[in-house]
């Protein structure tokens, strides 16, 4: 008898140890699969995320003339062509640093773009290195490796930096007049001015908002826009939209729920709140600013050669250039 149990308990020392090396073996297993799809996702991370975009919506859909990175702004003039980088902090350093950019800037991870003629140019922080990513270009996109942009025959289509291919998104049919993204997909507006949806695989398009909408922006649930004149807060709270008009305006952005708008006359700011209950919003500008931009902290806008930084309280606003 004390022969078996001692049998048996070597035995059971010999079957724990390989059942030890089995559940050891299968952590292990876990491990490396648990590696192998994090990596998947590190990997793809750039190409689908929102927070990678080149710029912030509004400041594209009102030309893209502003973009900040690392506590510099770069910009360009509207309707003028050359590229300035001006330190946040330090008016009136602005150096011209590209002699080509018109429109459409943006930064993703140290690489910057600009559209020059319907072509779409990459350059380094120098403003120099230039080299032609994309030809025959509209509004473009950039989102980590992935380029969205307008062909010449209205399709959106979608440019791969890393393989180097391109395939449509949205049809020409769709009347596309722009679009944003917001993780992973596209939001536009069709030939009647309706918000739609899609995915950057181009499956799964469906209207979101029916409305007659322009320069497009969105900030987590909340979708701002430009119909009839006015500009309109649209929240998304689960299957419901709740839309509210806010004030009327040509021009406009959105930063902290406080809104710098043009009406085509003059140029004001305020908080959202305060306009919806009908206070009246502070003179920014006599006359009517272009290419309203945001960067994290503040502002951006243009009056005729001047270029100024306002922050986002509406208190200080200082000339860059």
């Amino acid at each position: 008898m004390i022969k078996w149990i001692q049998q048996l308990t070597k035995e059971g020392q010999k079957m724990s140890k390989k059942v030890n090396l089995i559940a050891i073996s299968f952590v292990l297993v876990l491990v490396l699969i648990a590696g192998i799809l994090l990596a998947g996702v590190l990997s793809s991370k750039s190409e689908v995320v929102s927070g990678t975009a080149g710029n912030f919506p509004i400041n594209l859909a009102n030309g893209g003339y502003v973009v900040e990175d690392g506590g510099y702004v770069f910009y360009t003039f509207p309707g003028e062509k050359g590229l300035y980088r001006v330190e946040r902090e330090k008016p009136q350093t602005a150096k011209k640093i590209n002699e080509n950019a018109d429109a459409f800037l943006q930064t993703v991870s140290g690489s910057y773009y600009y559209l020059c003629d319907d072509i779409l140019y990459e350059c380094d922080w120098g403003g120099q290195n230039e080299k032609k990513i994309i030809t025959s270009v509209r509004k473009p996109l950039v989102v980590g490796s992935l380029i969205f942009y307008m062909d010449k025959q209205g399709n959106v289509c979608k440019y791969s930096t890393q393989n180097k291919t391109t395939s449509i998104v949205i049809g020409k049919n769709m009347g596309v007049q722009e679009f944003v993204v917001y993780y992973k997909k596209l939001f536009y507006t069709d030939k009647l001015g309706n918000i739609r949806r899609i995915s950057f695989t181009g499956k799964g398009d469906e209207l979101f908002i029916k409305t007659k909408a322009s320069r497009l922006s969105i900030s987590g649930k909340y979708f701002y826009y430009i119909a009839d004149g006015k500009v309109c807060l649209s929240i998304s709270d689960g299957e419901k939209i709740r839309s509210n008009e806010i004030v009327s305006a040509k021009e406009y952005a959105v930063l902290d729920s406080h809104i710098l708008y043009t009406d085509g006359k003059n140029t004001y700011f305020s908080h959202i709140n305060d306009l919806v209950n009908d206070k009246k919003p502070k003179l920014i500008l006599k006359g009517a600013v272009q290419g309203i931009s945001i960067d994290e902290e503040c502002f951006y806008m243009f009056d005729s050669g001047d270029f100024y930084k306002l922050d986002s309280n509406g208190e200080k606003k200082v000339k860059m250039n």
